[in-house]
């Protein structure tokens, strides 16, 4: 079924994907709120409809400095960040907005792999990036247990492997203290000559507690050996 919009009388009809007409204000003129309800709504083929209009500025940033890819990032729509990358909007794609968040960072934060690979791959150098409670992109993906974007991490010479959070956690204490023992085996096994196993957290306590507390018997082990 075909995809339109109707301004009249400062109102929008939309008719989604689904076939689900949605009546809404119309209030910004630019056509970016509209943009921004697709993307909440999972209306993607109107979002693209919007990003595709002549001259839309797909590089905007909002008051908080956030890019449309952290704003598709924000609201869980991973297709339409995607498609914004598509259509060459990467001229803020290493920025960072108020929060010192960057869209790898929130990738990783909100759980979207196949957003937070193409990220890694393509800007390495953001590894080095946290937000600001301290967490990084790498201590985010530990956080999530996103196994796939952890490894591309630790094989990059960017990742901030030792790096401390607000709490003190390095990404493999936090993989520890949250009984996580898929990541602290790939933190220990990929980067065992550059990860510091013995950093102390604002609680007082190291990576080796944890594993111990929670019963990890084989990570206690790995740390131990290395």
């Amino acid at each position: 079924m075909n995809i339109y919009t109707i301004v009249l009388h400062y109102k929008i009809k939309l008719r989604d994907e689904s076939g689900i007409d949605m009546i809404i204000p119309y209030i910004d003129t630019e056509m970016t709120g509209l943009l921004l309800f697709a993307m909440r709504n999972r209306c993607i083929n109107i979002a693209r409809l919007i990003i595709d209009m002549d001259n839309y500025n797909v590089n905007y940033r909002d008051s908080s400095g956030n890019t449309l890819q952290m704003l598709a990032i924000y609201n869980l729509c991973e297709p339409i960040a995607l498609y914004l990358l598509q259509k060459h909007c990467d001229i803020y794609v290493t920025a960072m907005n108020i929060y010192n968040e960057t869209a790898m960072i929130l990738a990783c934060c909100y759980d979207l792999s196949e957003l937070a690979i193409y990220y890694i791959q393509n800007y390495t150098d953001m590894l080095e990036h946290h937000d600001i409670d301290g967490n990084t992109a790498l201590i985010w993906a530990v956080g999530n247990e996103m196994a796939d974007v952890a490894t591309l991490i630790l094989q990059s010479k960017y990742a901030n492997i030792n790096k401390v959070n607000g709490k003190g956690d390095t990404a493999l204490i936090w993989a520890c203290r949250n009984r996580n023992s898929i990541h602290a085996r790939l933190i220990i096994e990929y980067a065992h000559e550059q990860a510091n196993k013995y950093v102390i957290n604002n609680d007082g306590e190291d990576a080796r507690y944890y594993a111990a507390m929670f019963s990890m018997r084989d990570i206690v082990k790995l740390i131990d050996e290395n």
